[in-house]
């Protein structure tokens, strides 16, 4: 009878031994995997951190290439509309003997001084540079006088004119954009200036 109750206590002590061996295993094979899951954790939130970097970036470049690229736009279509001055004004430099005594203009508005031998080929100046476009242009002053020079058209030469000051309101542009700069000037006679 003693030998089952020895037997039985020795089974209690090695199943309780063997509960704490896998005790302790369980608790370290926990703990490496709670050290890895925090290890993991840590990488997951560098690459999400790296990726919201990534996306910033890319966001900034598109709209840093959408801004250049109505900046080009822009800048495309105030040459092109400068190019256009520069014809009507060679063309009436040429029919009508306009000459440019100043061209000024910077963002939001043109001025062009002039001196024009025929008063009553103002209409047809105004006309020109109308259809030229883009903004009307409206007579600032008007006085007569005196102007020199020789030139290709008819009426050209000295004689009796009239000085005339004109001005046109540009359409404003979107922000930081810059006006075009070109070396497109009128082939007139008198002194051109202009503004940046």
């Amino acid at each position: 009878l003693r030998q089952p109750q020895a037997s039985s206590g020795w089974g209690l002590w090695l199943a309780g031994l063997s509960g704490v061996w896998l005790g302790a295993t369980v608790g370290l094979v926990c703990h490496g995997q709670l050290a890895a899951l925090q290890q993991a954790q840590v990488e997951r939130q560098t690459l999400a951190a790296a990726h919201a970097q990534q996306l910033a970036r890319a966001n900034a470049q598109r709209q840093a290439q959408v801004q250049q690229a109505i900046v080009q736009r822009e800048a495309q279509a105030r040459w092109q509309q400068q190019r256009r001055w520069h014809a009507t004004l060679s063309a009436l430099a040429h029919e009508q003997g306009l000459r440019v005594q100043a061209w000024q203009g910077d963002a939001q508005q043109l001025q062009l001084q002039a001196w024009l031998p025929q008063a009553h080929a103002l209409p047809q100046l105004l006309a020109a540079l109308n259809a030229a476009g883009p903004s009307p242009w409206r007579l600032q002053s008007l006085s007569p006088g005196t102007g020199t020079g020789t030139g290709t058209g008819t009426g050209t030469g000295t004689g009796t004119g009239v000085w005339l000051h004109l001005q046109a309101q540009l359409p404003s542009a979107t922000p930081r954009a810059k006006p075009a700069q070109t070396d497109a000037r009128p082939q007139t006679s008198g002194a051109v200036q202009e503004r940046p």
